[in-house]
């Protein structure tokens, strides 16, 4: 992880431990080794699996690794086979190394690969929140060169040095003095973050998400206000829902942009329901048809 989540309160360096009992549900978990494998063609055959197997599915936790693993092109192709289910969970975490994440389940593990939990129930009902609270800023751009997650251009401009032209010089290698400024993607009718973790070359940029040749983009930043009223909505529509237990997954980004008021964004869902999570590279969400994989949020 980048942090872990115990009781609505940040760890860190820690081992956390969570039992979920489900009293008439069933809780049926694989892990996915995609070292060899592709992610479009294998989350094709999970989701037939899922939708064969599983008919009664009401929820899918997916833990991943992010730095070597394309999720979105595999949650896309398990979700075109299982329909509306929510699938929602976070990035494996190396406290910003960036260099080895790993995933397990049951005695197998994979650096490059997917741990996966399929619930299942009649009675089970799942929700799913995904809060943002960035606001942008600054000119448009174009993603004038780009390939997979790494932009090379923007604007016809070397993207590192664009950032240190706006945002100011990047100091170290984990990139912390420019994760408060990610860029703001605009597909559709929605505006989704991204923020760059390391340089793929000397001029561009990687981020833990996908980014497109042609997209628009310009740059962000974190609203407090923004982030603590949509805090405080999730919180009163979850009561509403009256959950029996909550499962949180922040961006590490979040952790390092609200320091020590990171709790605030915690501990009201935690006087909800038992809440238990970690800091991630990158959040899963499948709510938004612009893309299932964020990056500077907060899936609840």
């Amino acid at each position: 992880t980048n942090g872990e989540i115990s009781r609505g309160k940040l760890l860190e360096g820690t081992t956390v431990i969570s039992i979920s009992q489900f009293e008439c549900s069933g809780v049926n978990a694989h892990l996915i080794d995609l070292t060899d494998a592709n992610e479009t063609q294998q989350g094709e055959i999970f989701g037939e699996y899922v939708a064969e197997h599983y008919p009664n599915a009401k929820g899918l936790i997916l833990l991943a690794n992010a730095i070597t693993l394309d999720c979105n092109d595999f949650m896309i192709c398990i979700q075109n086979t299982t329909g509306s289910i929510p699938i929602f969970g976070g990035g494996a975490g190396d406290y910003f190394a960036k260099e080895h994440t790993l995933v397990f389940c049951d005695d197998a593990m994979t650096s490059r690969g997917a741990a996966i939990a399929v619930l299942t129930g009649d009675d089970l009902e799942v929700v799913v929140h995904s809060l943002q609270g960035w606001i942008p800023f600054g000119p448009t751009m174009d993603v004038t060169k780009s390939d997979g997650n790494i932009i090379y251009e923007i604007d016809h401009k070397p993207a590192k040095q664009l950032y240190q032209h706006y945002i100011g010089k990047i100091e170290d290698e984990i990139f912390t003095d420019i994760l408060s400024f990610p860029l703001m993607i605009e597909r559709g009718n929605k505006s989704f973050a991204r923020a760059p973790v390391y340089s793929e070359t000397e001029d561009s940029l990687a981020f833990l998400a996908d980014v497109e040749q042609g997209d628009l983009v310009r740059f962000g930043y974190g609203d407090i206000n923004v982030i603590f009223e949509e805090v405080n909505q999730s919180v009163s529509e979850l009561a509403q829902f009256a959950p029996e237990a909550i499962y949180l997954f922040s961006c590490g980004c979040r952790r390092i942009y609200l320091g020590d008021d990171i709790t605030t964004e915690l501990l009201p869902f935690e006087e909800v329901a038992p809440t238990t999570g970690f800091f991630t590279y990158g959040e899963y969400s499948n709510l938004s048809s612009e893309t299932n994989v964020l990056n500077t949020a907060f899936v609840v």
